[in-house]
């Protein structure tokens, strides 16, 4: 059984029964070249709920980052949403909501 739990500096991990399998973060980039990546952005606000997260950070440049790790049927899936200060969306370069870290701890 898997679960999403928060983890240090802007970092999330995947867990497969009870063992932290993956450590990532996630990064983003809106069209005019701000840039905002959780290991650096605040985190704002933190919502749990049966082994899925809704994380939001802000970034000190305004933009919004969105971080949903879901399970699907048993398959955990993350995505996420930029947006600006004012909770518009922002057209972006790049949205990557799963960075995994090199410090990787276990196998799925």
């Amino acid at each position: 059984m898997y679960c999403w739990k928060l983890g240090e500096k802007g970092k999330f991990e995947l867990y497969a029964n009870g063992n932290s399998v993956m450590s990532a973060y996630a990064k983003a980039a809106h069209a005019d070249g701000r840039k905002i990546d959780t290991r650096f952005a605040q985190l704002i606000k933190n919502t749990e709920s049966e082994g899925e997260l809704e994380l939001v950070y802000q970034s000190h440049n305004g933009l919004i980052l969105t971080e949903k790790l879901d399970l699907a049927n048993g398959i955990p899936i993350a995505s996420c949403v930029l947006s600006d200060v004012s909770g518009e969306e922002v057209e972006t370069n790049y949205l990557v909501p799963l960075v995994i870290s090199a410090d990787q701890k276990g196998e799925l």
